[in-house]
């Protein structure tokens, strides 16, 4: 049943109820949440965005050597087609 059992605690149903709905709560929260992979993963995302609206322009903002450039735009490339595979 329901009520206190004597002892000032909530009785066994009242408790699993209560966990019930804190779980349902944080269950909610973590759905509505991308996961640290999810994020990376957006955040790679924009990225790959971002570069190929530079190469589209035949832009590029920032001094970097041609290494670096030529290490990002490959990166870049591998991610496109990772995309382009879903």
């Amino acid at each position: 049943g329901g009520g206190v059992n004597g002892y000032g605690s909530v009785s066994h149903e009242e408790a699993i109820e209560k966990a019930r709905a804190e779980y349902e709560k944080f269950r909610k929260q973590m759905l509505e949440e991308p996961s640290p992979v999810e994020r990376h993963f957006i955040e790679a995302v924009r990225e790959v965005k971002k570069l190929e609206k530079g190469k589209a322009r035949g832009t590029r903002k920032g001094k970097k050597n041609k290494k670096d450039f030529t290490a990002e735009t490959r990166r870049a490339q591998r991610w496109i087609i990772l995309l382009k595979a879903v």
